[in-house]
């Protein structure tokens, strides 16, 4: 096995920072990575970019816009492939000051390439991507995703496009950006981190599920 450490993303004097870099495979191998960049995290000029790694190419095609609301900060790319071969990019649009105020969009590609134009995903402000979805032991997607005050769920997203959200995880001191997994004893786990201002016990917590997300330790 040979590893390979590439830049995708090099800063410049319009684009100084980037951050929360997602990266998702094609059935060819193929790679496509996406992340935010911009002045600064939040900053109004923030938008999504991306690139391709083609299947045994040494080096990443040249950077490309993938979301840009005009005055507005984006944030939070979370590309996912389906098993159909279809391409998700979820993110959020921050409507106002602050992570309380983003909007979860998504997009869709067949080759990561062209993409649909994006649409509301949820409508209700404060809902945040973080980590990637995955394929439930029914088929379903699970999509993690928490509130920015402190409480993590998941969305199930079924065969017909319905919708069912989960019973909310919460901890005394707050917890956001959940990661899931499956163990192999059949049960999902919850990953999460505390929430970023609480300065007094900044530690990781787990859950666990028997229903394929529905319902947390």
């Amino acid at each position: 096995m040979i590893y390979q450490k590439k830049f995708v993303h090099s800063p410049n004097s319009a684009i100084p920072q980037c951050h929360a870099a997602t990266i998702t495979e094609f059935p060819d191998h193929s790679l496509l990575c996406a992340w935010y960049a911009g002045e600064y995290e939040k900053a109004k000029n923030v938008e999504i970019y991306a690139s391709k790694l083609g299947a045994g190419a040494d080096n990443w095609e040249p950077e490309f816009p993938l979301a840009n609301t005009p005055g507005y900060s984006e944030g939070n790319p979370i590309l996912f492939t389906e098993p159909t071969v279809r391409i998700w990019h979820l993110y959020v649009t921050m409507l106002g000051e602050g992570w309380l105020n983003c909007q979860v969009k998504v997009m869709f590609s067949e080759d990561g390439i062209s993409w649909s134009q994006p649409e509301i995903f949820i409508e209700e402000t404060g809902w945040m991507t973080g980590c990637k979805p995955i394929i439930g032991s029914k088929g379903d997607i699970l999509i993690p995703l928490y509130l920015e005050k402190g409480v993590c769920y998941v969305l199930k997203i079924g065969a017909k496009g319905e919708r069912t959200m989960s019973q909310p995880v919460k901890t005394p001191f707050g917890v956001i950006q959940p990661s899931l997994a499956y163990l192999s004893n059949g049960r999902l786990l919850m990953m999460m981190r505390t929430y970023e201002k609480e300065v007094r016990n900044r530690t990781l917590w787990q859950s666990f599920s028997s229903d394929d997300g529905l319902t947390w330790s």
